[in-house]
């Protein structure tokens, strides 16, 4: 009697789990590794514990009519015992899913809040202040770049020159330096707000002989290479070798290399030889845009060995920012200069810079 009872619960059981349209076989979660929708909606149902619980009774309903009752009892325990471990799996699993959608959506936002910040909100916030665009651009970002690339940032610049300027044509490189500077990465060349300052003195000066101190990549090399008559000749200094290798190429591009001639190694050192090394008796035109505690010792230096002669100009640049007290102080004060102001802003921001232009009285 009770064996009958409990047939007839099955097959009731039997029908209703084949009414159940999430379960198609003996285990609930087949249907479900199937199917991804399926899936889904098991680990959001909440009779997840009734359908294992219903699945597993079937089983050992199935087996009443052939076992002893020892025998099942000890399969009614395994059956509850494998349930169980399974309705954990699932419950772990579920548990798994959250975490990782609970992660994936925090670096998703992170990521985008980073983005947002490093392309759009930081750069704007530090356009108006020059320390805090040299903080950012100088020391930040361009360490970033150059782990994330394996490049340096002049070599960036580089590839930027060889694949947007046409090669031969000095205009071309600077316009593709600018827009790099501007929209890309920014650097510190004398840009394309006190550029024209910088073409308009040397185009007034018309140098015969002009020297650059602070080659960098070649950017203000190019600007003043590409205004000197035929027959006048600029030397330009670098000190650090990397970048005058970069510097040879952009000069080499824009097809300006018999104007100029390069040379590595500190001011400090090259100064004196250059009447001996040169052949040049003094400078038209000497613009000075390296290091800033340079500037005063190199053009007392230029002073002493007789490479200035009256009516020289002198062009400073970044006297402003990141600022250059004791050389303005010199040339503003000493009768030996006549100097002038001119303001502008720090390369590709709207911090106030500016050049100072001296003329050298003799």
């Amino acid at each position: 009697m009770c064996v009958d009872r409990l047939i007839s619960t099955a097959v009731i059981i039997s029908r209703i789990r084949r009414a159940l349209p999430i379960v198609l076989g003996h285990d609930p979660l087949l249907p479900f590794h199937r199917s991804p929708v399926l899936l889904q909606r098991l680990y959001q149902s909440p009779h997840i514990p009734l359908l294992l619980a219903v699945s597993y009774l079937l089983k050992l309903l199935k087996r009443c009519s052939s076992c002893s009752y020892p025998i099942l009892v000890k399969s009614g325990v395994e059956w509850i015992v494998e349930a169980t471990e399974q309705l954990r799996g699932v419950t772990h699993s579920r548990r798994a899913v959250r975490m990782l959608l609970n992660v994936l959506a925090v670096a998703a936002v992170s990521a985008a809040v980073l983005y947002v910040l490093y392309k759009w909100l930081i750069p704007a916030a530090v356009q108006n202040s020059g320390w805090l665009a040299l903080i950012w651009h100088d020391v930040i970002v361009e360490r970033v770049l150059n782990i994330l690339t394996g490049l340096s940032r002049p070599q960036r610049m580089l590839k930027a020159v060889q694949k947007n300027a046409t090669k031969g044509d000095p205009q071309s490189v600077i316009a593709a330096i600018d827009y790099y500077c501007r929209h890309k990465e920014w650097a510190m060349n004398v840009g394309d707000d006190k550029g024209p300052i910088l073409d308009s003195v040397v185009s007034e000066v018309n140098p015969s002989t002009a020297l650059e101190l602070g080659t960098y990549c070649g950017y203000s090399t190019v600007r003043i290479a590409r205004l000197l008559s035929p027959g006048s000749k600029l030397i330009t200094v670098e000190f650090n070798p990397a970048y005058a290798a970069v510097a040879r190429q952009i000069i080499a591009h824009a097809g300006l290399q018999n104007k100029v001639t390069l040379v590595e190694g500190g001011s400090g050192d090259l100064i004196p030889k250059i009447k001996e090394q040169f052949g040049i008796t003094s400078f038209d035109f000497v613009f000075l845009d390296h290091w800033k505690d340079r500037y005063l010792p190199d053009i007392k230096l230029l002073e002493d060995c007789g490479l200035l002669k009256k009516g020289s100009v002198l062009l400073a640049d970044n006297v402003i920012c990141p600022g250059t007290p004791e050389y303005l102080e010199y040339v503003r004060n000493s009768p030996r200069y006549k100097s002038q102001y001119f303001q502008s802003y720090l390369e590709y921001t709207k911090a106030e810079d500016g050049l100072e232009k001296s003329v050298f009285l003799g």
